[in-house]
């Protein structure tokens, strides 16, 4: 959250230059909508933490199943799951 509020300003110079609107006259300009920004900032990393590893846990059970298999099959699962991860 606070590294989305110190970047804050330059998403809103990018949001701006994107949808063709002029930079803010004012330098408190830039800080509008920043708490939200940063709460929304913080919480797509929380999902992706999240999603990281609930994806690490199910690549670590299809790893372990395929180490009971031959070695051929074993190392092109383990090969798949590296690359997917």
């Amino acid at each position: 959250v606070a590294s989305a509020a110190a970047t804050h300003q330059l998403d809103v110079a990018k949001t701006l230059r994107h949808v063709g609107k002029p930079l803010p006259e004012h330098f408190s300009d830039y800080f509008v909508g920043m708490a939200m920004g940063s709460f929304a900032q913080g919480f797509r990393f929380a999902i992706t933490l999240i999603l990281n590893m609930t994806l690490q846990k199910r690549l670590d059970k299809w790893q372990k199943d395929a180490e009971r298999r031959a070695v051929r099959c074993r190392c092109l699962i383990s090969f798949m799951v590296s690359m997917l991860a």
